[in-house]
């Protein structure tokens, strides 16, 4: 009884990280067009997500980031202003697991692959 109790009690905990979003306007998800990040772990995904973060920020929206390993080659910047309009707002960036879902520094990656 012990034995079973504790698997689902893994089972809760283990559900409860995984994060999902019923589609909403106000849910912006990094992977789905206009955006189209890969999260491959092979494709740099800057463009991708700074242009995400350009027009979501401060629009009271969240940025919803699927699982995989998104590689970023430059400074993400968080913009305080974007099209002439002040950026204040509630924004979120969300990543579906923190098991599952990275942002990788490319040029770190570059780097280890040189020392070795």
């Amino acid at each position: 009884m012990k034995l079973i109790l504790l698997a689902l009690i893994h089972c809760s905990i283990a559900a409860a990280a995984t994060q999902s979003y019923p589609p909403h306007p106000n849910v912006v998800v990094v992977t789905q067009p206009p955006y189209s990040a890969k999260g491959d772990g092979v494709s740099d995904d800057t463009e991708a997500l700074q242009r995400a973060l350009n027009e979501n920020v401060g629009q009271h929206r969240v940025l919803f980031f699927p699982k995989g390993t998104y590689l970023v080659s430059a400074t993400l910047t968080w913009p305080k202003k974007f099209g002439g309009h002040e950026n204040w707002g509630k924004t979120m960036l969300r990543g579906e697991s923190r098991d599952t879902t990275t942002l990788r520094l490319l040029v770190m990656l570059a780097a280890l692959s040189e020392k070795r």
